[in-house]
């Protein structure tokens, strides 16, 4: 009976010692709607972004797309000369790192066909 016990309590103090959180961070500009969804674990995070042009569909077509995300520890860019289609996907992973703070929004900036420019803030929902 006491090896149950011990065996019990090993097991809830490594389960529990672990802990994984999963967020969701949005926001929306004029014209796009942005979002995070992650789960962070310690030292460690995994999630998307996602970004929508309103209106737009697949066959929307930008020229010179540049999506800048800045989080409190790092910046992470993506560019395309030609991108079709009104979403955008963009993975984010990191191991042994500072993984993105639940109470720190995260600042994005869209430019695209040479001439527009729109900025968001994505924060915890």
């Amino acid at each position: 009976m006491m090896k149950r016990a011990l065996v019990f309590f090993i097991t809830i103090f490594f389960l529990g010692s672990c802990s994984i959180w999963y967020v969701t961070f949005s926001s929306e500009s004029k014209s796009w709607k942005g979002q995070y969804k992650g789960h962070i674990k310690d030292d460690s995070e995994d999630g998307v972004f996602t970004f929508q042009y309103k209106g737009g569909d697949r066959n929307t077509e930008f020229k010179n797309l540049e999506i800048a995300i800045n989080g409190a520890f790092s910046t992470m860019t993506q560019t395309s000369e030609v991108h079709k289609g009104a979403k955008v996907e963009m993975k984010s992973s990191c191991v042994s790192c500072a993984p993105l703070s639940k109470d720190e929004p995260i600042e994005v900036v869209i430019k695209w066909d040479d001439k527009y420019e729109e900025k968001m803030v994505l924060n915890l929902k």
